[in-house]
């Protein structure tokens, strides 16, 4: 884990402001490793098709949960996206 710990230093910006990470998908993969994130230092914006996992995740981690990709999009300096299959909703990228 002390890799992942130095990386968080280095998501530092030049301002003295961490950059935040928005992640989109939290199911069987993609909920381990926002809580990850988390666990190692980052601020967190979720987004899930079902509320309620990207709530739980968020209390379990200290994230914050937002209504859309689009949301997530707009309040993150980073996006990931684990998604289930190619078919996603229409505008996500």
């Amino acid at each position: 884990m002390e890799d992942v710990y130095a990386s968080v230093e280095a998501s530092v910006r030049r301002d003295g402001v961490r950059e935040r990470i928005g992640f989109i998908g939290l199911g069987g993969m993609g909920g381990p490793m926002a809580l990850n994130l988390m666990k190692a230092g980052y601020e967190m914006v979720l987004h899930n098709r079902t509320r309620r996992k990207a709530e739980e995740l968020a209390a379990e981690g200290g994230g914050e949960v937002a209504d859309t990709p689009g949301e997530v999009a707009g309040r993150c300096e980073v996006v990931i996206t684990m998604l289930p299959n190619p078919s996603v909703p229409p505008g996500l990228f």
